[in-house]
């Protein structure tokens, strides 16, 4: 494993680490929320026959250290770390796979620095502003702020991870779901990586407003990946991503989740591949 220190947009200095496999185009992969660079381990050697791949941990993700958090983390300044460590590592024209809020990350790194970015393959990127205003699905928007973003921020204020950590598990995976009774390979994974989902819940603004005439008119190849039994919140933004892209440049998974890198391993690396020799 690597690591690079970079300086970030307010003038301090950010670890990177990352791991690096491999030669030809550079694909880097951006892993979700409360997870780290071993989300994509599994695909690394395949991938890795035909492209430079990079699996790399994002600012407060394991092993990390970045500390204290900054008061306004979002997406943006993953993008901007992003585009550092690309252009540290002297790679221009990426192919970028992000899942959730790294998908997030990497739809932003896409916006604000095109040229760095040649494809984009999103698994359920979650742009939630886009529901604020279409009126059968604000609801949802608002149940996330206040069910979820509210009470893990003050549990948080009170320093108490753990509830955190489960406000998130009932919310993501299931009401009746208790941390306590999760694998310990998960609980080892989310624990590894709850500073994440401290700068997340604390921040001003964790999912920013997107235009969506910036998504329609992004001079990149966009491959979004969903599945039919994710949560509600994802559903309704992925059919609003949908909107937004050529035809033919969804794929829904039946059957499957959000964690469908996971559930729908073998399909999805395929569907990548594919999509990444046309570019």
């Amino acid at each position: 494993m690597s690591c690079r220190v970079l300086q970030d947009s307010n003038g301090g200095n950010v670890e990177l680490h990352y791991i690096e496999k491999g030669s030809g185009p550079p694909v880097v992969f951006v892993h979700g929320g409360l997870q780290d660079y071993r989300q994509w381990l599994p695909q690394l050697d395949r991938f890795a026959k035909d492209y430079r791949v990079i699996l790399y941990s994002r600012r407060y993700n394991y092993p990390n250290v970045n500390l204290p958090i900054i008061a306004d983390h979002s997406a943006l300044v993953d993008a901007h770390d992003l585009a550092g460590l690309l252009g540290d590592l002297g790679i221009h024209d990426a192919h970028l796979i992000g899942h959730s809020y790294g998908a997030l990350g990497a739809l932003f790194t896409a916006l604000e620095y095109p040229d760095l970015v040649r494809s984009l393959v999103l698994a359920e990127p979650p742009v939630l502003r886009w529901l604020v205003d279409v009126p059968e699905h604000k609801h949802l928007f608002d149940e996330m702020m206040t069910s979820v973003r509210d009470p893990v921020a003050e549990a948080f204020k009170r320093g108490d991870s753990k509830l955190a950590l489960q406000i998130m598990v009932e919310y993501f995976i299931g009401p009746r779901t208790e941390f306590d009774r999760l694998s310990p390979a998960v609980q080892s994974m989310f624990n590894d990586n709850v500073a994440e989902w401290e700068a997340l819940m604390i921040s001003s603004d964790a999912f920013p407003e997107i235009p969506r005439e910036r998504v329609r008119n992004l001079p990149i190849q966009l491959l979004l990946l969903t599945g039919d039994l994710t949560l509600p919140i994802h559903r309704a933004v992925n059919d609003e991503f949908e909107k937004l892209i050529p035809p033919g440049r969804r794929v829904t998974f039946k059957g499957c989740g959000h964690n469908l890198w996971t559930e729908r391993q073998a399909e999805c690396e395929e569907l990548t591949l594919q999509f990444l020799r046309t570019m």
